[in-house]
């Protein structure tokens, strides 16, 4: 019987075998552990969450919602892709909620 599993962070299925050739693992390795150092690591979901609630513009809701989603092991790379964002865009965010998010200082979508 063949067994099929789709990943739990995108759309992709594969086809199960032995733990040795499992290519499902090997795919959430690389697309989906985060590796890059963030300046978000100083920051709870809780703290984010709060923030997101005290938003005061489109931008800044849309930085904060892809930070939730980062500090909920989701990489910059899917984030990227899912929803259309350059990732130069979503590093530049995170470094502006990072530093208190000036809203004089766009860097629109």
């Amino acid at each position: 019987m063949t067994v099929y599993r789709a990943c739990p962070y995108c759309d992709e299925v594969f086809q199960i075998g032995s733990e040795e050739d499992n290519p499902l693992v090997d795919h959430i390795r690389e697309f989906h552990t985060v590796t890059e150092d963030a300046p978000l690591t100083s920051f709870s979901q809780d703290e984010l969450q709060r923030r997101l609630h005290e938003a005061s513009t489109v931008e800044e809701t849309k930085a904060l919602m892809l930070a939730i989603l980062y500090k909920r092991h989701i990489p910059v790379r899917t984030l990227s892709t899912r929803f259309g964002i350059p990732e130069e865009m979503i590093r530049g965010w995170f470094d502006r909620l990072a530093s208190g998010w000036d809203s004089k200082s766009k860097n629109t979508q």
